[in-house]
């Protein structure tokens, strides 16, 4: 009995175990049912949302469609047969930009300035700046490697001017109000009709270079030139003599008649001209006298003139010297580096004796020997006018330098003389010294070449005398005397601080009393490198330096004896 008891109590318990895991697996796949149910609800959601978002787009892009027509696509021929060094762009068709490294085309917007701008090259830039008349583009520079590829070089290394290209230039000038200066560099221009183009195109330009330009464009330039001082001379005569012939035989019109309009007059090309460059060209006899005639009229506007390394011998000179004589507008003429000798520093010579307008004269690196500085100094004290020579690297050496010294004396107007690379020694500098006492009007003068301790102290006696140098520079000294150079160095900025009026008017002298304050109020004042200010040193350990001199006078005519300062001192 008890083991059946047994035995169906375990029946029971294991009827109970089995009974409970099927209820448990039977809630689990009830539960997962309902997430599988729920999952599917939202994902069906979802798909209604997507489904009624793309059928409003659908349907706003037919709107759209309705509202914008767009024109179909136009296939334009185009081609693409071009040389080398003309760029796509040029060929495309108008409103479309196709670019160099693609064959595809695109409708310009104000969104892709930027992009089209970067596809330009420079010459095409270029080009439409001009036509938009750029403000900022008011300088034209036109080099060779701007706008010619390498293929397009001719034998002698210069390139070649294509016809595309300048009328192409012309036509962007056409209504351009902008540009005034004009440069054209290593340009082989054959045909004169480019450079008369480009003159009419720009009638307001001031400023024309010409460099290493060859072909006929140097010689059209200087026709112009000759043709617009003519025109001007002409019109100016029949102007006058129209109005004279008028007041004579209308002497006056009748009340309630009015007057015939006066015919506007077409100014000449290049008239504005104020600077021109004709520089590393080959000036011939033939353009020389064209320019020299165009220089010496009335009506040249011309105000600084650059030949420099223009090829320019002894007979080019002579004509263009006679033409400066007269002329009436240059300040600034430029002739450095050209091959005139001694007979074109003579016709510069007498140029300088009868110009009365010439500021700045560059004769820097020529063959001018000592007689051709005799004839240019000779020309100084029939000189007002000119403030600045400069004769750097020619060969006048010693007497030549005591030439310019002894007119010096005569001269009042010559503020620099720059005479250094001359051969000039020891001789030149005792010339110096002999004649600087006496100058009146040089303030900068730089010499050398080689000198000793005896040269550069004569030249410091000098200065205690001379009250206008300011500047003096001694390029190659072969002496080692610093408290000469310091006191030198001294003279020279008293002469700055104003030395010649506390000298020369007995006015302006400081009187003894006023001493002491001023040197309370100049002893504050110190230059960069700590020393103290002139004034203060002058009265503090040179009071004697404001005293009036006794022999403040200019001789007529100084002796042409170079005194070299050594002799006296031995003979002493």
């Amino acid at each position: 009995m008890a083991a059946s008891t047994r035995q169906r109590e375990g029946e029971e318990v294991a009827s109970a175990s089995a009974a409970a895991r099927h209820d448990k697996s039977l809630t689990m796949r009830t539960l997962l049912m309902s997430c599988l149910s729920i999952l599917c609800n939202l994902m069906t959601s979802f798909l209604s949302v997507i489904q009624a978002a793309s059928q409003k787009l659908v349907g706003f892009s037919h709107q759209l469609a309705q509202l914008v027509v767009v024109p179909p696509l136009l296939l334009v021929p185009v081609d693409l047969s071009v040389d080398d060094d003309e760029d796509i762009v040029s060929h495309a068709p108008p409103g479309r930009t196709i670019s160099s490294d693609t064959s595809s085309t695109c409708n310009e917007d104000d969104d892709d300035d930027d992009d089209d701008e970067e596809t330009e090259d420079w010459w095409t830039r270029t080009i439409r700046r001009l036509q938009e008349n750029d403000p900022e583009l008011y300088e034209l520079d036109l080099d060779a490697s701007m706008m010619y590829e390498e293929q397009h070089r001719n034998g002698d290394g210069h390139e070649v001017s294509l016809q595309e290209d300048v009328q192409d230039l012309v036509d962007a000038l056409q209504d351009n109000t902008v540009v005034t200066h004009l440069s054209l560099r290593n340009l082989t221009i054959n045909s004169p009709s480019h450079i008369l183009a480009l003159a009419k195109a720009i009638p307001q330009i001031t400023f024309l270079q010409l460099e290493d330009t060859r072909g006929a464009g140097l010689e059209t330039v200087a026709k112009i030139l000759l043709s617009a001082a003519n025109t001007t001379t002409t019109t100016t005569t029949t102007t006058t003599s129209k109005t004279i012939m008028g007041r004579l035989q209308h002497p006056a019109a009748p009340s309630g008649v009015l007057p015939s309009p006066t015919p506007t007059v077409t100014p000449p090309l290049l008239s504005h001209l104020l600077e021109l460059r004709l520089n590393h060209a080959h000036i011939s006899i033939p353009v020389a006298k064209m320019l020299a005639q165009a220089l010496a009229s009335p009506s040249a506007s011309i105000q600084r003139l650059d030949l420099q390394g223009s090829h320019l011998n002894d007979s080019t000179m002579i004509p263009l010297c006679r033409a400066m004589a007269r002329n009436a507008s240059v300040q600034y003429w430029c002739l450095d580096f050209n091959s005139f000798r001694d007979t074109g520093a003579r016709a510069l010579g007498f140029m300088l004796q009868r110009n009365k307008k010439l500021q700045e004269l560059h004769l820097f690196g020529n063959n001018i020997t000592t007689v051709g500085a005799e004839h240019l100094a000779a020309a100084l004290p029939y000189n007002t006018t000119l403030q600045s020579l400069v004769l750097s690297l020619n060969d006048m050496g010693d007497a030549g330098v005591a030439a310019f010294s002894r007119a010096l004396v005569h001269n009042t107007s010559l503020k620099k003389l720059w005479v250094p690379s001359n051969q000039v020694g020891n001789a030149g500098l005792y010339a110096v010294a002999q004649y600087l006492p006496h100058w009146q009007g040089l303030e900068e003068l730089n010499l050398g070449d080689y000198f000793d301790t005896h040269a550069a102290a004569a030249i410091r006696t000098s200065l205690q005398h001379n009250y206008v140098l300011k500047r003096l520079y001694l390029e190659s000294p072969v002496y080692d005397c610093e408290q000469t150079e310091r006191e030198i160095d001294f003279y020279l900025r008293l002469n700055q601080c104003g030395r010649k009026p506390w000298l020369c008017d007995e006015s302006m002298l400081l009187p003894a009393s006023l001493q002491p304050h001023a040197l309370v109020k100049t002893h504050g004042y110190t230059s960069a490198m700590g020393s103290p200010d002139v004034l203060f040193y002058l009265l503090q350990h040179q009071p004697n330096m404001c005293e009036q001199p006794s022999h403040n006078h200019c001789p007529s005519r100084p002796t042409s004896v170079i005194h070299d300062p050594r002799e006296t001192d031995d003979d002493e």
